[in-house]
């Protein structure tokens, strides 16, 4: 499968009155091509397509079926636009120019990639991979493309059908909605027209781990995080104010795109996607030694998904930037980059003032949680009908017995149980040094709402002035959390 995207690169330009250009598309064996379809890219955008069958012109491309014969003819245009020609036989792209001065515009046979993506030395399964071209986006004419394909059980991935140029094979180890896909593991090569071209995708490098520890509650799947190869800057592109004709600016941009220091550039440039769990925890496969640079960088959640994310106008919340180096070792030997920490500007579940409720202890009397205020607190919503509440609860005791004395939150559990008795019994074994509460009628209703505690078990961290700063955090995050809120009282 393959998938191309509109593009709104290049200068309105105007039609001159000149001979309308004409031609005939031939297939590589030099025969006509009957019914292609052919595109004048007169104005702003270029063909994106995601498949040998579907094309999406852009703004301003006239798109037209070749005769029988092959035969093609425009009403109007320009010597330098473009023209885009795909048929079952073959694809070409060519300029007006060329069409004028030949008369022909002739199919080049489409080219094949095939390889197996290897991890640790074995094939990787059901792994989504794409091919992209051109390399540089600063290099975009007449189309571009992005085909998609996932690997077999045995690692096996193929793309067919592909026009000849310079590509990039990437992986998409975690998809997020509303930005560019990451390239992560970039591979590059070129295709000649009908050239079939077997790689090994592998790297033979390591599986590099850490983890990073915020100062409040985190989605860290939600923006893209990476490890990237430290190289120069990119060269500098042309400056559109630096040409009084657009047309000019369009030859100078198109020039550097295909310059050999762009293709230099783009085929040195690497990165690798770390898909981290919600814990804080990261790993990424197959990363080669050398000197990286770590790109951490954290923005507030927008529910909005049509929101245009890739715009840069997030607010961020946060970020790591750090130089690090992986040193050599066998192919995914893990490297642990250890732990790192992330100041946030703001908690992304802080409420705007502190919690408070009212509630009965497990033996009636009443407790309000106000009381706990100038030491962090930990509160466990559970049910023991609820599944992995004794689980949850053991990790938390276990959690908070390792930590120092000094450190140690004070430990709420609220339980929502119709019948005391059980509450009793779930929290029996837990001894004394934990405050133990249940919620019933109104109270009940009013506090989940309020917490959106809408399923169990849930918990919350509290700082010292009662504010919610973290939810359903467990283990070394909460400990960490916990220890940071317990320095930061104020």
């Amino acid at each position: 499968m393959s998938y191309f995207d509109e593009g709104d690169f290049g200068a309105t330009v105007s039609l001159k009155k000149t001979t309308p250009p004409a031609g005939v598309v031939l297939l590589p064996d030099g025969q006509p091509a009957a019914d292609a379809k052919v595109m004048l890219l007169s104005g702003q955008g270029s063909v994106f397509m995601n498949s040998p069958d579907n094309q999406y012109p852009g703004t301003g491309v006239i798109t037209i079926t070749g005769g029988i014969d092959g035969s093609v003819k425009f009403d109007g245009a320009e010597d330098d636009q473009g023209i885009v020609v795909l048929h079952r036989g073959g694809f070409s792209s060519v300029t007006v120019e060329e069409v004028r001065r030949t008369g022909r515009i002739p199919l080049q046979a489409g080219a094949r990639l095939e390889g197996v993506l290897r991890v640790r030395g074995k094939p990787l399964a059901r792994e989504r991979l794409n091919v992209r071209s051109p390399i540089s986006w600063a290099a975009l004419d007449g189309h571009h493309l992005v085909f998609s394909a996932t690997t077999d059980d045995a690692g096996r991935f193929v793309f067919t059908n592909l026009p000849p140029g310079n590509y990039v094979l990437y992986r998409t180890p975690h998809l997020i909605m509303g930005i560019s896909t990451t390239e992560s593991h970039r591979m590059t090569f070129d295709l000649a027209a009908g050239e079939s071209k077997r790689v090994d995708y592998s790297f033979g490098g390591r599986t590099v781990v850490g983890r990073v520890e915020a100062s409040g509650e985190v989605d860290w799947q939600y923006d893209p995080h990476v490890i990237a190869v430290k190289l120069p800057a990119a060269p500098a592109a042309p400056d559109y104010y630096a040409y009084a004709d657009p047309k000019d600016f369009e030859k100078a941009r198109r020039a550097h795109g295909r310059s050999k220091a762009v293709l230099d550039y783009e085929r040195k440039r690497q990165q690798f996607q770390l898909v981290f769990d919600r814990e804080g925890n990261f790993k990424v496969d197959d990363v080669p030694p050398g000197k990286y640079e770590l790109n951490l960088r954290v923005t507030k959640p927008n529910k909005d998904l049509s929101a245009h994310r890739f715009e840069g106008r997030e607010q961020v919340l946060g970020s790591v930037k750090l130089e690090i180096t992986i040193p050599s070792g066998a192919a995914g030997e893990e490297f642990d980059l250890g732990v790192m920490e992330m100041e946030l500007k703001e908690s992304l579940s802080a409420r705007s003032g502190p919690l408070d409720f009212t509630a009965e202890q497990l033996d009636g009397k009443p407790f309000n949680l106000a009381s706990l205020r100038g030491r962090p607190t930990v509160l466990f919503f559970w049910g023991q009908w609820a599944p992995g509440t004794a689980t949850k609860l053991e990790e938390l005791r276990a959690t908070v017995t390792k930590m120092e004395a000094k450190d140690r939150p004070a430990v709420v559990t609220v339980n929502l149980d119709a019948n005391v008795d059980d509450a009793r019994e779930g929290v029996k074994a837990l001894g004394n040094d934990w405050i133990h509460l249940r919620l019933t009628g109104a109270g009940l209703f009013d506090v989940t709402e309020q917490l959106n505690v809408d399923t169990l078990p849930t918990v919350l961290l509290l700082d010292a002035q009662g504010r919610v700063m973290g939810r359903d955090m467990s283990g070394k995050r909460l400990a960490s959390s916990v220890k940071r809120l317990a320095v930061n009282k104020h």
